[in-house]
């Protein structure tokens, strides 16, 4: 059993399982045999091998607390998370340790249970105050429940505890994005990227940071370098994509749609985004067909529909009027798609339907310009 363990120790699982099975098959009573074996089948994610180890173990002795924590790491393994909870339940019962409250807590986050979680991770803090995982986990916990200045907190003690750690860093930007607190999520951002550099996450973020903040060309600057860390993110090439269009530099914008297309052609947003880059480039056949292709990848979206509409309008009014119908099917307080099916109409020649569309947009909202614009065309 000692090479076992030495085994183990150098992550030499499978050996390690063998000569378990020999100390088991001499002296087949010893229940801790059959823990140490079930750890290295659960650290080769032998759940269900697992689990029958453990189980054995507990056959032979019930009141340790610690077979029953790691019969609730088999069952998560498994996906069986509510018997997970009932043997962590059990563990705590018996051996009310930070050990066992963190797995309860663990298994709890992971089963969106935040709140019984939170609960977990303060017991276990109350018993090992010094560890810094504890309060990044909590924080996660409360960050999840939109507790964003409580999870700060908890952030912030982490990184007292262990400045080092990269992700407590990110972990408080992150929350101050969902805060709108811009300036100092840069702030952390750039903190957790001096710690790791080479995590494209920490980039995309900060380059998020930067767009709200309206510096496209910084923003620019960080989504390229996520892109040379990790080229198979769509989402930077959308952001970026995102900077480009601001910037009115809508090729450059095109491009990265287009890039972020080859890898999940399944994206109705990429399509859409393209067309709209396309508008401004006046490919008005080209846009219409990612319209089309982002309707057929999701119908129920209206904006695609008032998009597509809002191309057609120079080139095929009654088509136009078409989307703009199925938009406001989808969205009746659209009041954009009233307005421009009221100007499609005032093209066509409707002047009377036009002036009803206009009205409705302006029941809807009565400081919006353009409906009183086209209504008075439309009476003249």
């Amino acid at each position: 059993s000692k090479r076992a363990i030495c085994k183990t120790i150098i992550d030499q699982h499978q050996e390690s399982i063998e000569d378990f099975s020999e100390a088991i098959h001499l002296n087949p009573k010893e229940d801790e045999y059959y823990i140490l074996r079930g750890n290295n089948k659960y650290n080769l994610k032998q759940y269900k091998e697992c689990l029958e180890d453990c189980l054995e173990a507990i056959r032979l002795n019930p009141r340790v607390g610690s077979y029953y924590y790691a019969i609730g790491n088999c069952l998560d393994g498994l996906e069986r998370h509510e018997e997970a909870l009932e043997n962590y339940d059990k563990a705590v019962q018996i051996c009310p340790d930070a050990r066992s409250f963190l797995a309860r807590a663990s298994s709890r986050k992971e089963s969106g249970k935040y709140e019984e979680a939170i609960k977990d991770f303060s017991e276990a803090i109350k018993l090992e105050p010094g560890n810094c995982s504890y309060y990044n986990q909590r924080g996660i916990c409360k960050c999840r429940l939109e507790q964003h200045k409580e999870a700060i907190e908890d952030y912030l003690e982490a990184v007292k505890l262990d400045g080092s750690q990269s992700a407590f860093q990110y972990n408080i930007a992150a929350c101050q994005v969902d805060l709108k607190q811009y300036e100092e999520a840069l702030k952390y951002n750039s903190e957790a990227i001096k710690l790791d550099p080479d995590d494209s996450s920490y980039l995309n973020q900060r380059g998020l940071c930067k767009y709200r903040l309206k510096q496209y060309r910084e923003a620019i600057e960080d989504y390229s370098e996520a892109i040379r860390i990790d080229g198979n993110k769509t989402a930077y090439y959308n952001n970026r994509a995102d900077c480009y269009y601001n910037l009115e530099e809508y090729e450059k914008a095109v491009e990265d749609c287009t890039r972020a297309i080859k890898l999940n052609p399944r994206s109705a947003n990429y399509r859409a985004k393209r067309g709209n880059s396309r508008i401004m480039l006046k490919q008005s056949e080209e846009a219409i067909e990612d319209y089309s292709e982002a309707i057929r990848l999701n119908p129920d979206c209206s904006t695609y529909y008032a998009s597509r509409a809002y191309t057609k309008d120079q080139i095929d009014p009654k088509s136009a009027i078409e989307d703009y119908t199925k938009a406001i099917e989808l969205d009746q307080n659209d009041f954009t798609s009233y307005n421009n099916r009221g100007n499609s109409n005032k093209l066509l020649g409707n002047f009377l339907e036009a002036i009803k569309e206009c009205d409705r947009a302006l029941e809807i909202d009565p400081n919006f310009p353009n409906p009183y614009r086209h209504r008075g065309w439309s009476r003249v």
